[in-house]
């Protein structure tokens, strides 16, 4: 099968539909209330700093611990950076006045920037100023001449400080694209389908770990949802064909047939921040970034010379109409679905067995959804159903790869008598992430159970040889049941 297109689910399609519905509304609008949104999100920004700052939970937190609404620090210093850059950008092309207070104000989002430790978000704005600075004096090349000096001398002192800031997260992300490449060259032409990279990433990541036993990935790889660079995530999905058109796309809004005013220029040195952040980064896993991202095509489109945009969409509409009418049925069910299973998790007053009949209603709708599937083999573990938990374990691994299912569904093998294929899959996370110590320990206690002294010894060995990277409740266990099994061998018994 060239293309894998089962993760292709109405959830995927409802997000680029309503990704091309915003685009036609912010196309629509002026400029004038385009730049009114990019304000209120500069706003948003600053008050996420406020609410953060008072509502630190421990007294030693400060503004590097300011995440906003994002889960990381990484990815909120990715996004004050996008900020920061608007800001800049308007106060060089389009303000003449007030320049004091953008120049305040830009300084104090590069603050927040820096101190959220985000390396990619300091390169993004980089380049966005390079951008910025060419569009400014590109008709002086003296002046442009003196700037790429002036940007490679910097980037000379500047990037080997930024790599060796966090030097430990440069290595893993360079091990994590190395470890893409394969699964790009086997699916070069098309690529894996939607939803590619957490289907195979993950067991690409066991079978080179597998091969390289001593490499120092081993002791810093983790359970990885995205490749921290969104252009392999994308051919690795879409291939070399969706690369191409991509990188065709990005050449029309660059050169173009648009007016080139101020205002075009600053939404494309905000489009060359969020792409230089995509590099190093995972952006378009959140909302935020999608929509300032079809904000800023929308506001270059908005500068279009011709009226072969507004042609076709004249010509078209009838079509797009028809589209969204075929495709609004399905998304609303979907998201009703939705609804319902989260709804049915909150539920105290729902026994396992009304929870599994709920998971069944909802099964043909949400039949592509990994989560969905883990959840539904968990009530089935719960109940001790292990025929079916492992049937949806398995069939959540169709959708997304993770050490997580690979040892719930080697745990319900066990409790089958499926002692073979527990080990196998045991065996598969142990190096999906050789730091962790919970695959060799089950191994351990299965062999225990089954009286296999010999290997629980020599896996005992193993367990003992692994290197410890934190202490914890579930690891002191571990090692005292270890310690006790290891008497026992030694007596015997």
């Amino acid at each position: 099968m060239l293309v894998d297109f089962r993760c292709f689910n109405v959830e995927y399609c409802g997000k680029i539909i309503t990704g091309l519905l915003a685009y036609f509304a912010f196309r629509n609008v002026s400029i004038k209330f385009l730049y009114v949104c990019f304000v209120l999100i500069i706003l948003s920004a600053l008050v996420q700093v406020l609410y953060d700052w008072f509502n630190f939970a421990y007294p030693w937190e400060s503004f590097n611990d300011i995440k906003g609404i994002f889960h990381n620090t990484g990815i909120w210093g990715g996004f004050v950076a996008l900020c920061s850059i608007f800001v800049f950008g308007t106060g060089l092309f389009l303000v003449k006045r007030y320049k004091i207070v953008l120049l305040l104000l830009f300084v104090l989002l590069i603050y927040f920037a820096y101190r959220s430790t985000s390396r990619a978000a300091w390169v993004a704005i980089m380049f966005s100023v390079l951008y910025f600075l060419y569009a400014k004096y590109k008709k002086n090349i003296v002046s442009i001449v003196g700037i790429l000096i002036g940007f490679i001398l910097f980037s000379i002192v500047c990037f080997p400080k930024m790599y060796h800031l966090k030097a430990e997260s440069a290595m893993g992300r360079t091990y994590i694209w190395k470890t893409s490449l394969p699964v790009i060259k086997e699916h070069f032409l098309l690529g894996t389908g939607q939803g590619g990279f957490q289907v195979h990433y993950m067991k690409r990541q066991a079978a080179y770990l597998q091969e390289n036993a001593m490499s120092p990935f081993t002791r810093i790889a983790g359970e990885i949802d995205n490749p921290f660079n969104e252009f392999i995530k994308l051919t690795m999905e879409y291939g070399i064909g969706g690369l191409i058109i991509l990188l065709i796309l990005l050449y029309y809004v660059f050169h173009g047939n648009f007016n080139h005013t101020h205002s075009a220029v600053v939404f494309r040195g905000m489009l060359v921040g969020i792409l230089v952040f995509a590099f190093f980064s995972y952006p378009f896993m959140y909302v935020q970034f999608q929509l300032l991202f079809v904000m800023c095509l929308a506001g270059i489109s908005y500068n279009y010379t011709g009226n072969l945009m507004e042609a076709r969409m004249l010509r078209h509409t009838a079509w797009i109409i028809t589209l969204v009418f075929l495709v609004l049925f399905p998304i609303l069910k979907y998201y009703y679905c939705s609804l319902r299973w989260e709804r049915c998790v909150g539920r105290t007053d729902f026994s396992e067995d009304e929870k599994i009949e709920e998971m069944g209603v909802l099964y043909p709708v949400l039949k592509t959804n990994a989560a969905y599937l883990t959840y539904y083999a968990y009530l089935y573990s719960e109940r001790k159903d292990y025929v079916n938990s492992v049937s949806k374990w398995k069939e959540s691994l169709r959708y997304k790869v993770s050490y997580r299912q690979y040892i719930s569904v080697g745990r319900d093998l066990e409790r089958m008598g499926e002692y073979d294929e527990a080990e196998a899959y045991w065996k598969v996370a142990s190096f999906m992430i050789p730091s962790r110590f919970t695959p060799i320990y089950l191994q351990i206690e299965m062999a225990m159970k089954l009286k296999k002294y010999e290997k629980a010894d020599s896996l005992i060995t193993l367990f003992l040889m692994k290197d410890k990277k934190v202490d914890s409740p579930k690891l002191e266990r571990m090692n005292e049941n270890i310690v006790k099994w290891k008497e026992q061998i030694h007596h015997g018994l």
